[in-house]
């Protein structure tokens, strides 16, 4: 731009020192020289602006799509890093299923040998509330069939089947049943006494006995014995304040031997 100035300040003082001031021909020219160098330099100027302008866009659009590359790169490395920590999830859940499984194999045998001590403690042992009992070892059974039940639900249900079966030892209740007596069905006050023995009283209040678990048989008392029975009858209804008395247990036989038969 500076040089095109100075190409016009000399044309302007060769024109002026060349020829006559007043020649119309030589303003005419000049003039015509300026406005078409002024023209040049609005046109540059505009050209140079618009340049600038368009440096100006070019610039920020650079800068917009350099963020974007940098969000973008921040966003892949938090997806590998996401990735690897799955994938290290993925080996120590793989690891915990397989340990899983060979504790599972371990404690299945471990189970059953648990249910059949249990069915044993009951088939052999003394005849009380056997529906019920039967009934909790049926679903027991029941859940060892179905593939969808954990191991350790098995394992929660047989838990609460053994503690139930052992509180029997330190409760005792009073119930009617109808038991073989001399070969006939015969309707009778039955008091549990823990899981040591079952006494039996007729309606009428006139024979006792109680069940020989080895025999598996209801045996007649003596009447001597009348008074205890009924008394521990009336105890059980709360009928009667609770006193000492004395009972034919005969041999105490403890849970873990029942089931041990």
């Amino acid at each position: 731009m500076v040089q095109q100035l100075s190409v016009l300040g000399i044309l302007l003082v060769f024109l002026f020192t060349s020829a006559p001031v007043h020649s119309a021909e030589v303003d005419d020219q000049v003039q015509k020289t300026v406005q078409s160098a002024l023209s040049t330099r609005k046109k540059n100027q505009q050209e140079e602006e618009q340049w600038r302008q368009e440096q100006a866009r070019l610039q920020a659009t650079f800068e917009t799509l350099e963020a974007e590359v940098q969000e973008l790169r921040l966003q892949q490395n938090q997806l590998e890093t996401s990735i690897q920590d799955t994938q290290q999830r993925i080996v120590g859940k793989t690891s915990q299923i397989a340990d899983i499984d060979e504790i599972t194999a371990q404690i299945e045998p471990f189970l059953d040998e648990l249910f059949i001590s249990l069915k044993k403690a009951i088939d052999q042992g003394l005849p009380f509330l056997q529906e019920e009992r039967e009934q909790r070892l049926y679903r027991i059974t029941s859940l060892g069939s179905d593939p969808s039940v954990s191991i350790s639900e098995r394992y929660r249900r047989l838990a609460e089947a053994l503690l139930v079966e052992a509180e029997y030892g330190f409760t005792t209740e009073v119930y009617q049943q109808k038991i073989l007596l001399e070969g006939s069905e015969t309707l009778v006050d039955i008091f549990r006494l823990g899981r040591l023995n079952l006494f039996y009283l007729t309606l009428d209040g006139t024979q006792c006995g109680s069940f020989n678990p080895a025999e598996k048989q209801w045996h007649p008392l003596s009447v001597t014995n009348l008074p205890a029975i009924q008394s521990v009858i009336a105890m059980g209804r709360k009928q009667h304040p609770i006193e000492l008395v004395n009972l034919p247990i005969g041999q105490i036989q403890p849970m873990n031997q029942e089931v041990q038969q």
